[in-house]
């Protein structure tokens, strides 16, 4: 009997939370970081700003304890969560509703900062994810190396690499 039950967990295919919900990784996590969002506002005693690095992660690691194998994609899971937070930012601050997120840089210089760093990653895509991480997030070097599994030198450079359109990375 121990035997069988065994056999039946070790075969047991875990889905992921987006074939879950029969969406797609982007459309999930687009669901997951707005809801984490409006959750942390809505439970808030006092509106108080939300760090969109601790949004990332939170989400992030919560979804990593129901489906581990998220923990070998979390290169693109960063990427693409970056990416659709500054989306929920934009669309945000059109309706004058930015939620209190607060990224690595004041709020009046975000949208310019935001437009340099994407213009910067449309002209040297290679350094696309380090300078999202790094400038807009706000991460640290040795975070940005463990999550794109490159040697902390590498980010270095390619965070502080001098070019004629590129943003201040702090």
């Amino acid at each position: 009997m121990e035997s069988f039950k065994f056999y039946l967990l070790e075969n047991t295919v875990m889905q992921s939370p987006w074939a879950q919900h029969n969406t797609t990784f982007q459309e999930w996590l687009h669901r997951a970081l707005l809801n984490d969002i409006q959750t942390a506002q809505i439970t808030a005693s006092v509106k108080r700003p939300l760090l969109a690095a601790s949004v990332v992660h939170r989400v992030f690691l919560a979804s990593t304890v129901g489906f581990p194998e998220l923990w070998f994609m979390r290169k693109r899971y960063y990427r693409e969560a970056v990416r659709i937070l500054i989306e929920i930012w934009c669309h945000a601050g059109e309706r004058d509703d930015a939620f209190g997120l607060v990224f690595a840089c004041p709020l009046l210089e975000l949208r310019r900062k935001v437009d340099a760093v994407e213009s910067a990653c449309r002209s040297e895509p290679w350094r696309a994810d380090v300078l999202r991480l790094r400038c807009l997030l706000g991460l640290g070097v040795v975070e940005i190396a463990e999550i794109l599994n490159l040697p902390e030198t590498a980010v270095q450079r390619q965070s502080l690499l001098p070019s004629p359109q590129d943003p201040v990375c702090v």
